[in-house]
């Protein structure tokens, strides 16, 4: 994806920054949250937070609900990030599909959300 998302003209990216953007709901997440989803240290989601805020892909505040929090959202560059993101991932989805045929994909699928679980 990282590859795919260079391609399209977002040429600053690295791998884990694609993976924390994953996991960012697009009406904002908490740093606290984005850590625990992306399994990682408060301090590196921090970290990744602040790369991507310098490249005007995130903005921060304060979180309404608490004054403590430090709550994470995309700017309209990141928005356009994501929205390409989503396209490329449907990409994928059909060219996998196309190549191992719609059955076995969903098979695929299901075996990996298992190993997700897990």
């Amino acid at each position: 994806m990282t590859t795919a998302l260079r391609a399209a003209g977002f040429e600053d990216l690295k791998n884990s920054q694609v993976f924390c953007l994953a996991h960012i709901d697009l009406e904002g997440t908490n740093v606290v949250d984005l850590a625990e989803r992306s399994n990682i240290s408060k301090q590196a989601a921090s970290k990744l937070v602040g790369e991507l805020v310098a490249f005007g892909y995130l903005s921060t505040s304060r979180a309404p609900s608490d004054g403590r929090a430090i709550l994470v959202q995309f700017t309209p560059r990141g928005r356009s990030l994501m929205q390409r993101s989503f396209e490329l991932f449907a990409e994928l989805e059909r060219e996998y599909c196309l190549r191992l045929g719609a059955r076995n994909y969903a098979v695929l699928k299901r075996a990996l959300r298992v190993l997700g679980e897990w």
